[in-house]
C-alpha cells in the first residue's frame, strides 16, 4: 500500500514542463511569464493530494473486492490515470495564466 502511495506521490512535478504554443512571436516577457505560471501551477497542492487520496481509496476498495492482486492492478492503473489528470490540470493552469498575462495561447 505504501509503495502505491509513493507511486501516486510521484505526481509532484508532472505537467510543469508544459510549454504552450502561442500565436506569433513570443514577447520579451514570455519566458519570465512562463516560469511564473509554472510556479503557480506547483502551488496547487490539492492537485497532488487528490491523486494520492484517489489512489489510496481505490487500493482499499480493490483490496476488499479483488484481493491483493486486484488491489495492486487497480492502484497502478489509478496512479497512471491520476498522473495524467495532474498533468492536464497543471497544463490548464499554465495555459490560463499565460492567457491572462496577454499571450495568445493556441494550445
Amino acid at each position: 500500500m505504501f509503495a502505491l502511495l509513493f507511486l501516486a506521490a510521484g505526481c509532484a512535478g508532472v505537467g510543469e514542463t508544459y510549454r504552450p504554443i502561442i500565436d506569433g512571436e513570443p514577447t520579451p516577457d514570455y519566458e519570465k511569464d512562463l516560469a511564473d505560471c509554472r510556479v503557480l501551477a506547483r502551488q496547487r497542492p490539492d492537485v497532488d493530494q487528490d491523486a494520492v487520496l484517489d489512489t489510496a481509496g481505490r487500493a482499499a476498495v480493490g483490496g476488499v473486492w479483488g484481493g491483493v492482486v486486484g488491489a495492486a492492478a487497480t492502484s497502478v492503473s489509478s496512479a497512471i490515470g491520476n498522473r495524467r489528470q495532474v498533468a492536464y490540470e497543471r497544463q490548464r493552469i499554465i495555459r490560463r495564466c499565460m492567457i491572462e498575462r496577454g499571450h495568445k495561447v493556441l494550445d
